[in-house]
């Protein structure tokens, strides 16, 4: 959740409504998920890898361990 938050700072108040926007949800939202520690749900998870062109992936936002579970099709070649 931690790159999640250095992303959404790193944008400016327009471009973080835009994200989120593109997300499918709020900047409200993402910043209540982040200060809990919780994961948005998985299809928020993969919008954001895929609208912050992995920069924030996945694993990032669920961790290994969940992401496994969630998209046991992905390959996790830094596991090794």
């Amino acid at each position: 959740m931690e790159k999640l938050k250095k992303y959404l700072n790193n944008l400016s108040v327009e471009q973080q409504n835009k994200f989120a926007q593109a997300v499918g949800t709020s900047v409200n939202y993402l910043r209540k998920k982040i200060s809990m520690g919780i994961p948005p749900g998985a299809k928020i998870c993969t919008a954001i890898e895929l609208e912050s062109q992995n920069q924030v992936s996945r694993i990032d936002l669920c961790g290994r361990k969940m992401a496994k579970k969630i998209w046991p099709e992905l390959e996790y070649q830094n596991e090794k």
